[in-house]
């Protein structure tokens, strides 16, 4: 089961990535979009890399 945190990283990167929020999660349509990046520990690293963009950006 993925925690709530989980969801809300690969909602965000996905959102990124796809240019719209995703429709219709539940567990195994969040399990399929952390595959998508390859692990948790991934998903994570992404969610770190673009808030690092972020506040570059806004510094």
């Amino acid at each position: 089961m993925s925690s709530d945190a989980s969801i809300l990283f690969a909602m965000v990167l996905s959102r990124v990535e796809h240019k719209e929020w995703p429709q219709n999660l539940n567990a195994q349509r969040v399990e399929e979009l952390v595959v998508g990046f390859g692990s948790y520990e991934k998903m994570f690293e992404h969610v770190n890399r673009l808030a690092y963009e972020r506040k570059l950006k806004l510094d």
